[in-house]
């Protein structure tokens, strides 16, 4: 009965979507009016807030000692036990409710904020599918390589509705906070909540996500279907091997490979997409053909895209520390049908082969970084022609730290798939990868001026020129696209270097939105103007948005392409990652990378939801100081064995040593009289004479671990983060001046258990020993 209900409700939806799109039609909706590109951007930016303050709510309601103490309460148990059990119906006179009319006005106040959290997931879900269905009604087209925005913002659109159904669901405690609030709201106003019908409706409809989100998107199965499908050559391009990477042709990252094309500017007919986020492409493709499965096969290549995606990993990214096992979930949806099994040998391949395939791809990245900020630290002019080229880095590089972090500790389900390979999931070159990563940043960040001055000409110059005649070719053109296309070609015109070098401040967000409307009025099926018949058009406006990003925009594509704030929800991943770096003599310099990522905790955090700010500042705060303290406190132990080194080879000038040398030598004549050969014993000095360079003595190793890290507190003169400024080299300062005051005190009682102090010649020489040891450590900084 149950199954007949939900196939009549997606046969509704999928009427209404076509009565929709008739009426449409009859009466030649403007596509001005719709307002599309306007709703797409409002809406992504709103779902992510929302799913940040639900993720907030989770994660409440799974601590104990965060949990709204109504939830806990002895007296309150017997009444929320009966709420969940009746959910959504809830009985005013049943066993326990009582106990909520004393409590009423506390229950109010302290779960309206919850409420409140539900109530907007509820709207934004209905905004959500009208826009959907307003979209699939004007029949618009969906092609990443032509209307790139407004295609990735349709998947985006998609993914976080996916992705805050989901979440909603994991909530254990969802009917309980709903149910206990709308019973005392009611006690309290004498009605219930108006919205608390629609509420509790929700989430029993969404207690199996999956099977209800199919339901949800089968009226879009053809535009979802046409925007995946876009991704093919991308993707298949995009996702290549570390062996297929190197070969010839496909090298994208070596400036080496072909010095004679090293000025040449860094191309392609699909600039956006050689940056996009590989992950995202993999969350699209993962998620989108598991809310309409039945587009599997209907398109030529969809299985293989798909299966491309399927053996990237075994989990994937919900938000956050939030993650689905993608085998396991598509499984429960192929269950009983034809796919079943193929499904099943899809996951078992997945789980063995994919830790190995991004283990080759981070070791290629690594060798390729270094090559690469090597050549742009020497030369910063080539920032401007092999600007894409870095922030394709960038972008593989942070999507390659993202999965190694979301997979470590996780187990594939179920368990029996397979055979992991620990050794794939534990990177101890990922502090270099990092390292890069903040290099390449801060390369870009410097030099910015040299990138705005270069992308100003080409804008005003070559891309303006190659629109211009483009735009002749165009037959038909109505007005409000004319008028747009002249707002295109004159806002590239007037762009000129003087204002780069008068300072001027550049604010293109207008010319990028309103390419992005332009895509909406032009990939309707009523359109006069279709841009799919002139995609020569499109590929230039795209080349021309990317440029027009290293203006004004450059700090936002940097966020966009080497953001790593959610590893500030693996905790545990990071400070196995950063303590593997100090144990590793020669990985030790790249631990600076670990408080820079620290720095942009924040970025992580939404205006819609300012209450997780302050625990999200705090804990950015307390991972700076708790790296930069580590790397001190083993400076200051490396430094305190330097220390005893000195002092042990001081000792042998002292002058009660002179006498040991002294029975030495007359021993020794003394065997040699007698004949026989003893072991002689080294002299002072003698440790430094070296046979070869490859002969390393204890201190060596000191000395060298110290400059590692010395050159790591050196790297940064100021961190800033969460308007809080730390200065590492202060953090060693701090821990040397403890470290010296208790070498003098030391020296001075150095014979306190015989009830005497030492002579004030040893405590003067131990002093300048640790005089000679600072020397050292100030050379190392």
């Amino acid at each position: 009965g149950v199954s007949v209900v939900l196939r009549l409700r997606a046969l509704y939806c999928t009427v209404e979507v076509a009565v929709l799109a008739v009426v449409m039609l009859s009466k030649s909706v403007n596509p001005l009016e719709l307002k599309l590109a306007e709703k797409l951007t409002i809406l992504n930016d709103r779902a992510v807030g929302v799913l940040t303050r639900t993720s907030n709510i989770k994660k409440i309601c799974s601590e104990p000692r965060n949990r709204p103490s109504f939830l806990s309460d002895k007296q309150l148990e017997p009444a929320v036990k009966t709420i969940v059990r009746r959910f959504p119906v809830i009985e005013v006179r049943g066993p326990g409710m009582q106990a909520v009319h004393g409590l009423k006005a506390e229950i109010v106040q302290g779960l309206r904020g919850y409420y409140y959290t539900f109530q907007d997931v509820l709207e934004l879900k209905e905004h959500i599918m009208d826009l959907f269905n307003t979209i699939s009604s004007a029949q618009m087209f969906f092609d990443l390589a032509v209307n790139f925005d407004l295609t990735r913002m349709y998947l985006d659109l998609m993914v976080n509705y996916v992705s805050l159904m989901i979440l909603l669901s994991r909530i254990e405690d969802r009917k309980a906070v709903l149910g206990l609030y709308n019973h005392a709201y009611e006690m309290h106003n004498s009605t219930g909540d108006s919205t608390f019908p629609r509420l509790g409706h929700m989430v029993v409809e969404y207690e199996n996500p999956l099977k209800k989100l199919g339901d949800d998107f089968g009226p879009h199965a053809k535009q979802i279907g046409q925007a995946l499908m876009s991704l093919l050559p991308i993707y298949m391009r995009r996702s290549l091997t570390a062996e297929q990477m190197k070969q010839a042709g496909t090298d994208f990252f070596s400036l080496s490979r072909m010095p004679q094309q090293m000025l040449t500017p860094f191309e392609s007919q699909t600039m956006q997409c050689e940056y996009l986020s590989l992950d995202a492409m993999t969350k699209w493709i993962i998620f989108g053909f598991m809310v309409v499965p039945n587009q599997l096969g209907a398109w030529q290549g969809s299985v293989e895209l798909w299966r491309h995606a399927m053996n990237d990993g075994f989990v994937m990214t919900l938000f956050r520390d939030e993650v689905v096992q993608v085998h396991h979930a598509y499984e429960l949806i192929f269950k009983g049908s034809k796919r079943e099994k193929d499904m099943k040998d899809i996951a078992s391949q997945a789980i063995v082969n994919c830790g190995a395939v991004h283990k080759g791809r981070r070791r290629y990245l690594r060798q390729s970084m270094v090559e690469l900020y090597l050549l742009l630290s020497d030369q910063p002019g080539l920032l401007g022609p092999k600007a894409l080229m870095l922030f394709m880095a960038l972008s593989m590089a942070r999507d390659e730290v993202a999965w190694l972090i979301r997979h470590s500790g996780v187990e594939a389900q179920p368990k029996s798939r397979g055979k992991v390979n620990p050794l794939d999931y534990r990177d101890k070159g990922l502090p270099e990868l990092l390292y890069y990563t903040q290099e390449l940043r801060a390369l870009v960040r410097k030099y910015a001026q040299v990138m705005q001055r270069y992308f100003v000409q080409y804008l005003s110059k070559f891309d303006v020129t190659s629109l211009r005649n483009s735009v002749q070719k165009i037959s038909v053109c109505p007005d409000d696209e004319s008028l747009l296309l002249t707002y295109f070609i004159e806002t590239m015109q007037n762009l000129s270097v003087k204002q780069v070098d008068a300072r001027t401040e550049f604010d293109l967000r207008g010319f990028r939105l309103d390419w992005c409307r332009f895509q909406a009025y032009t990939t309707t099926a009523k359109a006069s103007l279709n841009l799919r018949e002139y995609q020569e058009v499109a590929c230039l406006m795209n080349t021309a948005v990317f440029h027009s990003k290293l203006v004004d925009h450059l700090e936002d594509l940097l966020y966009e392409t080497s953001d790593l704030s959610i590893l500030c929800f693996y905790p545990k991943a990071i400070d196995e990652a950063f303590n593997s770096c100090l144990e590793s003599s020669t990985e030790a310099r790249f631990s600076v990378a670990f408080p820079l990522i620290a720095c942009q905790f924040m970025d992580c955090t939404h205006p819609l939801c300012p209450e997780e700010r302050l625990a999200q500042g705090d804990r950015c705060l307390s991972a700076v100081n708790h790296f930069l303290d580590t790397m001190a406190k083993l400076a200051k132990g490396v430094i305190s064995r330097i220390f005893d080194e000195y002092v042990k080879l001081n000792s042998q000038l002292w002058p009660v040593r002179a006498a040991d040398i002294m029975l030495e030598a007359r021993r020794s004549r003394r065997e040699k009289q007698q004949g026989r050969l003893l072991p002689t014993q080294r002299k002072p000095g003698e440790e430094s004479i070296r046979k070869t360079r490859e002969d390393m003595t204890e201190l060596d190793g000191h000395m060298s671990v110290l400059i590692e890290i010395c050159s790591a507190l050196n790297h940064v003169p100021l961190l800033n983060a969460w308007d809080h400024k730390f200065v590492p080299r202060e953090y060693l300062s701090a821990h040397l001046e403890d470290l010296l005051s208790r070498r003098v005190m030391s020296l001075v009682g150095n014979y306190q258990q015989l009830g005497e102090i030492s002579r004030p010649s040893e405590v003067l020489t131990g002093i300048k020993v640790c005089k000679q040891g600072c020397g050292v450590t100030l050379h190392a900084l």
